[in-house]
């Protein structure tokens, strides 16, 4: 079984919480762009989620999620339970004065 982990920015409506669209990429370097725009549209909020996949052969069998919460820091497991590696606890981290921004505003 193969795990891969994404990072993912999704754009949310912040009347109704859809999830308008979605920004994948393998580092956060390649989504520091959207710390420009904090706050510019009151209408829609951005949120950053970590996302693992497992996979048997080319078919996904299970995804989980590690969404930064409503106090700006990354969660230590996923919403499964399954630990967050290293790797990406370090670079959230070196790019927390933007990540930490982009905060899950949805309560469940």
């Amino acid at each position: 079984m193969d795990i891969v982990y994404e990072w993912d920015i999704e754009e949310v409506d912040s009347e109704t919480f859809e999830t308008l669209e979605h920004d994948h990429n393998w580092s956060l370097k390649g989504l520091s762009h959207y710390a420009l725009t904090l706050g510019e549209n009151p209408d829609i909020f951005h949120r950053l989620v970590l996302v693992r996949d497992e996979f048997r052969g080319h078919n996904r069998v299970n995804r989980s999620w590690c969404y930064v919460t409503d106090r700006g820091t990354l969660p230590k497991t996923t919403d499964n339970g399954y630990e967050i590696p290293k790797k990406y606890k370090a670079e959230f981290d070196k790019n927390k004065s933007w990540a930490s921004k982009l905060r899950n505003r949805i309560r469940s």
